[in-house]
């Protein structure tokens, strides 16, 4: 025995490739992103269970994140207009969350402490000398900073390389 309405259900389905995957995308308020380039999956949670769909959407370039210590704006209708730009239409999109997202780079930790100790390393090929040195400024990863050797002396300039090492600047 045939159930007509099955039977409509499963053309229908064929017809237009099946089932319609739902794909959700909440967009948070505010979000901390890496350096380099923004994907939507760095801004927006996603879900649903179409997976190829998924990956395609969280892997979408979105451009360059904005600089350390300064935020960009995303909005929902730039983030549609890019996926449709990129994807093109997707059956079953539905945004929750915020209307936009404050993105942002999160800052890098401090590498050096004013008022603690590190070395001032230089070297030529195998050879390598360090000081004790007195770190005078905070400072990341590439700033230069004011050091003093710990036997007293003028202060010089170093070059933060790592936590607690610094390069001698010229």
């Amino acid at each position: 025995m045939s159930v007509p309405w099955i039977a409509a259900l499963s053309l229908a389905m064929a017809w237009h490739g099946g089932p319609r995957a739902e794909v959700q995308l909440r967009l948070p308020a505010e979000r901390e992103v890496a350096p380099g380039t923004v994907r939507l999956g760095d801004v927006a949670e996603a879900s649903g269970d179409d997976l190829a769909q998924l990956a395609r959407l969280v892997h979408l370039p979105l451009g360059p994140a904005p600089r350390p210590g300064q935020a960009a704006l995303l909005t929902r209708e730039q983030l549609a207009a890019a996926i449709l730009r990129q994807v093109g239409p997707v059956p079953g999109l539905r945004w929750e969350g915020a209307a936009s997202s404050r993105v942002s780079v999160a800052a890098a930790a401090l590498a050096v402490h004013r008022g603690q100790w590190a070395q001032m390393r230089a070297g030529a090929g195998p050879v390598e000398a360090a000081l004790r040195v007195e770190v005078l400024q905070d400072g990341r990863a590439g700033d230069r900073v004011l050091v003093r050797h710990a036997a007293g002396g003028p202060a010089v300039r170093g070059l933060v390389v790592a936590p607690g090492v610094l390069e001698p600047m010229p």
